[in-house]
């Protein structure tokens, strides 16, 4: 079977991002603009077999490809790919395999692969939040380069590519290889010629830098909400991305998420960390990583002044509304488990499942508090269950909270688990918090 092989063009971008964001990978490989940029310099082609992206490069005239990236079935391209190269007579290679890419194919091919480590290439091996920093041993000679530019350039200014200034850097560039004599040397030819083009094509390509991602709530004032007309986030969340972001020296770009997506917003990479009352729980820490809370609210419950509810006993038979994706039925459960009001028989914290729970109680989830908010007034369900500070803005006349609270509620930033953000995050918040920082927002925002 002849595999259809073809340089990637612009036409494929949103092809060839369907099967990144399937399989996330922090290789710079793994990006459109990479791929797009270097396929000449590598005679680099793809593919699309059996819902997979896979590339293969020529290097020093061989064959080589890429681990199979997507959702389809990895053993089965694999096997193509060996087919391919026995049929064009070259031994089968692949390259930029990572250890956790490695692990799985020696599960699926026992001892028939062996790795080559090559040191020079693991030397262009970057964490981008650690080029930031530029913090280590590693990164002493770029921080006096920098440091040198800084002193030769004191009114320099950090500003977002736009189409207002674009040319100005293409020609800065352009300089910049005359001056270091990249003509004759074809490594820095090719490389400016990259950046060249990257300038040229930066709004086809999408190229988006010094920007801090950050997912926030837009509806509960004073830790994330979008007003209406402005489109203007504000609240003391919103305040701490913005200092995160000034520390780095970037811009922010807010995404607006909730109980639901703030996670898998995180994981796909759509994001590059949470300010969104992120509660942090022992479950939570073993796939993201947290700071030091910097805020500790408790949850509770609203209803109606017309219902009659007061308690946790009064909630026994009625139905509670509650975000999807929280720990707030849990919470509550619990809550009403510890009082004797339900049996505990039944109620295991880590299989707890508000879907399927109705003991005592019965809850109905709903994507967004805005909506369990109109539920309430409408009665579809008989209370609103969350923090207490998410509750303020829904608190409106004829309305009050029930007597008890419950389970504090420790919020934290949330980052990709061991990304050198976590690092910088949780030092911001340990500084923020002994300075007063924190608790000026927090004073600021009446919380």
């Amino acid at each position: 079977m002849e595999i259809p092989f073809k340089r990637p063009g612009l036409e494929d971008r949103e092809a060839i991002l369907k099967h990144f964001q399937a399989r996330k990978s922090r290789g710079c490989e793994r990006t459109f603009a990479n791929v797009y940029l270097w396929a000449r310099f590598y005679n680099l082609t793809w593919a699309e077999i059996l819902d997979t992206a896979v590339f293969r490069s020529e290097f020093d005239g061989k064959y080589s490809y890429a681990y199979p990236i997507g959702r389809g079935d990895v053993k089965a391209v694999i096997e193509m790919l060996l087919e391919d190269s026995r049929e064009k007579g070259y031994p089968f290679r692949m390259h930029a395999v990572s250890e956790a890419e490695f692990e799985e194919l020696s599960g699926l091919f026992p001892g028939m692969f062996q790795v080559e480590y090559s040191r020079n290439d693991a030397d262009y091996v970057y964490e981008t939040e650690k080029l930031i920093r530029l913090s280590g041993k590693k990164y002493h000679g770029k921080k006096n380069h920098l440091n040198q530019f800084k002193a030769a350039y004191p009114d320099w200014s950090y500003e977002p590519i736009t189409d207002g200034n674009v040319e100005e850097c293409f020609q800065m560039a352009l300089r910049w290889r005359e001056f270091n004599g990249c003509e004759g040397d074809p490594e820095k030819n090719k490389e400016m010629c990259v950046a060249l083009n990257s300038l040229r094509l930066f709004k086809e390509l999408e190229l988006k830098g010094g920007v801090l991602r950050v997912g926030v709530k837009n509806a509960v004032p004073g830790f994330g909400y979008q007003d209406p007309l402005t489109s203007e986030y504000s609240g003391m969340e919103i305040d701490l991305a913005n200092l995160i972001a000034e520390h780095l020296g970037v811009d922010v770009e807010f995404t607006t998420v909730t109980a639901a997506t703030r996670g898998e917003l995180l994981d796909s990479g759509d994001i590059d960390c949470v300010l969104a009352t992120f509660t942090i729980t022992d479950e939570r820490k073993e796939t993201w990583d947290f700071t030091t809370p910097y805020y500790t609210d408790a949850v509770t419950v609203l209803v109606e002044d017309s219902s009659g509810i007061t308690g946790l006993a009064d909630l026994l038979g009625r139905t509670v509304g509650v975000s999807s994706g929280s720990t707030s039925a849990r919470e509550l459960v619990r809550a009403m488990v510890e009082q004797g009001l339900v049996s505990g028989d039944n109620f295991d914290p880590d299989t707890f499942d508000a879907t399927t729970w109705t003991e005592g109680v019965s809850f109905h989830q709903y994507d967004d508090y805005p909506t369990i908010s109109t539920a309430l007034s409408a009665g579809e369900v008989d209370a609103f269950c969350v923090d207490r500070s998410i509750l303020a803005i829904y608190k409106t006349e004829g309305r009050s909270y029930i007597q008890d609270a419950f389970a504090p509620q420790e919020y934290g930033i949330a980052t990709t688990k061991g990304s050198g953000l976590s690092e910088v995050c949780e030092e911001l918040v340990t500084t923020w918090l002994s300075d007063g920082t924190i608790d000026g927002l927090i004073a600021e925002y009446g919380l």
